[in-house]
């Protein structure tokens, strides 16, 4: 067990942050973007163009972060 973290570890060292960045930033925006669409299919109100440009701007800052 004590190997296979040492090897995850090893292997997310290597990573670019830059990568590393941008993928938290993709998963914390596929988190919103179902989130969002679950609630406004029980408020019946779907999402808005400002809405998505509003998502895109909060999750710039993640992939730039460093």
């Amino acid at each position: 067990m004590v190997r296979v973290v040492e090897r995850m570890l090893g292997w997310c060292r290597q990573v670019p942050p830059l990568v590393a960045d941008a993928a938290l930033a993709a998963e914390v925006a596929a988190v919103t973007v179902v989130a969002v669409a679950v609630q406004s299919q029980v408020e019946d109100q779907p999402m808005t163009t400002l809405g998505v440009v509003a998502l895109g701007f909060t999750l710039v800052p993640l992939v730039w972060r460093r």
